[in-house]
């Protein structure tokens, strides 16, 4: 298995070669994705493209139908998964209730207090499940749609990784974003240039998630 930090430079590698590194079909192939990734209904496609990563597949166009299926599965799974979370805001009132708190109102008081725990509790669910759904999605890419939640088998899959490194890899990826964002921030004040940088590596970064998760969660 790819060590923790290798994974890093390993994946970046990767997304940016499917890109830049297979000519100018590999930069076509990228202006296509990133086109399709903002065109309602049609963003399935990069998104069932993007899966074939999960699989060891080269992510191109081939059988774009079947991409698209699969994006929108997945689109579907991930909303399952969010469900609960989404579910405990609508129960709670969300952070709607916290203003009640300035009103002086016991009753109004109370309600916000149980919306602010509601919402806390919410988020602690959707950082949970955002964690099963990780191998649950490569899961899918992998056995099918079903696969994405039989949970003894997404188990199985973080304890063979490694849960301490699962964690790890999870803290290491949204440091390594951070980062990656603060930079693209910078760039972004230069007028034009910071918007062509941007688009020219939303593809390749989103690559290098994906590669990024294939490598923890290797078959």
């Amino acid at each position: 298995m790819v060590g923790l930090i290798q994974n890093v430079g390993e994946s970046l590698k990767f997304g940016f070669a499917q890109c830049y590194g297979d000519g100018f079909k590999g930069f076509l192939r990228m202006l296509a994705l990133l086109v399709l990734s903002i065109i309602p209904i049609a963003f399935f496609i990069p998104m069932g493209i993007f899966l074939k990563v999960f699989k060891g597949e080269k992510p191109d166009f081939t059988n774009a139908g079947q991409s698209f299926i699969r994006g929108l599965l997945s689109f579907v799974i991930a909303l399952i998964y969010m469900l609960i979370p989404i579910i405990l805001l609508a129960i709670f009132g969300g952070l709607g209730a916290i203003p009640a708190i300035f009103g002086g109102d016991p009753g109004a008081i109370a309600g916000a207090l149980v919306g602010s725990v509601g919402v806390i509790v919410a988020l602690i669910a959707a950082v949970l499940l955002a964690i099963v759904a990780i191998p649950a999605e490569i899961n899918f890419a992998r056995n099918g749609f079903a696969a994405a939640f039989k949970f003894s088998e997404i188990f199985g899959m973080i304890a063979k990784a490694g849960v301490a490194k699962y964690i790890l890899s999870y803290i290491i990826l949204i440091i390594v974003s951070f980062i990656i964002g603060m930079i693209l921030c910078l760039i972004g004040m230069i007028p034009v240039v910071g918007i062509i940088v941007a688009l020219l590596v939303a593809i390749p970064l989103t690559f290098f998630e994906y590669r990024y998760w294939a490598n923890r969660f290797e078959a």
